[in-house]
């Protein structure tokens, strides 16, 4: 009698995301799984002289990242959006490395990596007092 009132319960707690939380983390997702995909497919194909292997490596690895922090989000664990955050920061520091060292012809944008947190975060508070952000554990 116990374990049916526990199937219950948990068929119970199964929270739902509003429609741009689902859009939002599908669309990370997507593009997460392209840049992974892509980044090994053109770097496999066509190595860039002007890309050095570690940054190639980072792209590869932050990509992957991002993918599982987007797949933790959908199953509603607080670490992902810190994982996040994280990845992005770490993309920043390395793009503040590269301005300073002055080693490509078009340094990138060092803050440009933390817009994807805003827009999450956004994305985790729409909703009043059913927002994503509360239903994270």
């Amino acid at each position: 009698m116990e374990e049916e009132n526990t199937s219950v319960d948990k068929d119970q707690t199964v929270q739902g995301r509003h429609g741009c939380l689902w859009t939002t983390l599908v669309l990370f997702g997507l593009l997460s799984s392209y840049s992974l995909v892509a980044g090994v497919i053109f770097e496999l194909l066509e190595p860039e002289p002007d890309f050095h292997s570690n940054d190639a490596l980072l792209f590869l690895g932050t990509s992957g990242l991002y993918l599982v922090c987007v797949i933790g989000l959908f199953r509603w664990q607080k670490w992902a959006f810190w994982g996040f955050v994280g990845v992005s920061a770490l993309i920043c520091l390395r793009a503040v490395v590269i301005v300073a060292q002055g080693s490509y012809s078009q340094p990138p944008v060092p803050g440009v990596s933390f817009i994807p947190c805003i827009i999450l975060y956004a994305a985790l508070q729409i909703g009043g007092e059913s927002n994503g952000w509360r239903k994270l554990r």
